[in-house]
């Protein structure tokens, strides 16, 4: 079992490290300002690419989502509960809290 382990972890350590990264300078995803407090990354539409969630606080600011276009640049979605979810919150992570096969958001807000 012990070797299993390994293999496994060698195996994930290579996909995880194969990974490329672009540096987005000039995106609403870069300038888009808040009083930002959490972060996650999710696949919330099963599209295979990694869509991002901001939580901002303290301002009331709603908070903040990104669809992945998968060609390098984001849609910042304005419309919808997720989009239009504000107040003061302080960290969100993603999960699949009813197994549909679909992630769900969970948004940690703090009441006044």
């Amino acid at each position: 079992m012990k070797n299993l382990t390994i293999v496994l972890f060698i195996f994930i350590s290579r996909i995880v490290l194969a990974q490329s990264f672009v540096l987005i300078q000039n995106s609403n995803i870069v300038t888009d300002l808040g009083y930002s407090q959490g972060c996650a990354w999710g696949d919330y539409d099963n599209d295979g690419y990694l869509d991002f969630y901001v939580t901002n606080s303290w301002t009331n600011d709603d908070n903040l989502f990104y669809h992945n276009n998968g060609d390098g640049t984001f849609e910042k979605i304005t419309t919808g509960y997720i989009a239009n979810d504000g107040g003061n919150s302080n960290g969100c992570s993603w999960g699949d809290y009813n197994n549909d096969g679909y992630i769900d958001l969970f948004v940690a807000n703090v009441n006044d």
